[in-house]
């Protein structure tokens, strides 16, 4: 064990590309309570010692850091998402006033949240990607609200539509994320999943993992295909760099390989 020892649950884990003593933890917290050990910590020690990033980041005890990217040019940017969550015996609360996005562009000692084109009120989990060959695209999955939306025909898994809320979706940013447009609103069960990655070597080629692994080639506007053969709750993917033909995907049952993008 090297620290954070209430935290209970890790949302991402960051390491300095050519500094490995320096780290970035994003920490969810404790489900079931409030805890001290949530939020973003970074150790410059290899872990022997970890320091909370607070300077314009939440620190309410209750809103955790659920996920966190670097841009690939300079780590000394960095995006981070909070998420309010909280489990009682008979109720799940997801979102609150205190979640949302946030940049740092000094290796996380300050933190501006981004707001423009992004959903106002209350946010719940949110995933994050870089775009590696232009990282000023960047992309974000969003749970948002409570209102239900009707369901659309032509949507993955449509099924799931009537947990949909309004502002919920994909969202891309080309500037950095100082604006977002919003790309579409799909997000099956986000409290559970909000996972998205793009393909290292093209922007238009989203992936979102849910109880099924989507594939979009817009940017994802539509998603026309899912990676068969394998079924699951999907929550983890890796892109070779050089070769995105080659990913490695995970899931409830176990992990695999593709040599042919699935």
């Amino acid at each position: 064990n090297v620290g954070l020892e209430t935290t209970h649950h890790i949302g991402e884990v960051l390491v300095h590309p050519t500094d490995p003593d320096v780290a970035y933890v994003a920490a969810q917290g404790h489900l079931w309570g409030h805890s001290g050990d949530r939020g973003l910590f970074k150790t410059t020690d290899g872990g022997q010692s970890w320091t909370k990033l607070t300077n314009g980041l939440p620190d309410d005890g209750r809103t955790g850091a659920t996920d966190l990217v670097m841009d690939p040019r300079d780590p000394d940017v960095l995006y981070v998402a909070f998420w309010e969550r909280l489990r009682q015996p008979h109720r799940f609360d997801s979102g609150g006033p205190n979640g949302g996005i946030f940049k740092s562009t000094d290796g996380g000692a300050s933190w501006n949240q981004l707001t423009n084109g992004l959903p106002d009120g209350d946010t719940g989990k949110i995933g994050l990607a870089v775009y590696r060959s232009n990282p000023d695209i960047v992309m974000a999955i969003v749970e948002h609200g409570f209102q239900p939306q009707p369901r659309v025909d032509g949507e993955p898994n449509p099924d799931y539509d009537d947990m949909a809320q309004l502002g919920t979706g994909i969202y891309r940013s080309e500037d950095g994320g100082q604006s977002w447009s919003y790309v579409n609103r799909y997000n099956n069960r986000p409290f559970y999943y909000s996972h998205i990655w793009m393909d290292p070597q093209n922007d238009q080629r989203v992936y979102v993992l849910a109880g099924s692994a989507q594939v979009s080639e817009d940017g994802g506007r539509t998603f026309d295909r899912q990676l068969e053969g394998i079924s699951g709750d999907f929550h983890a993917l890796w892109i070779h760099p050089d070769d995105t033909e080659i990913f490695y995907l995970g899931n409830d049952k176990g992990s695999y390989v593709t040599y042919d993008q699935g």
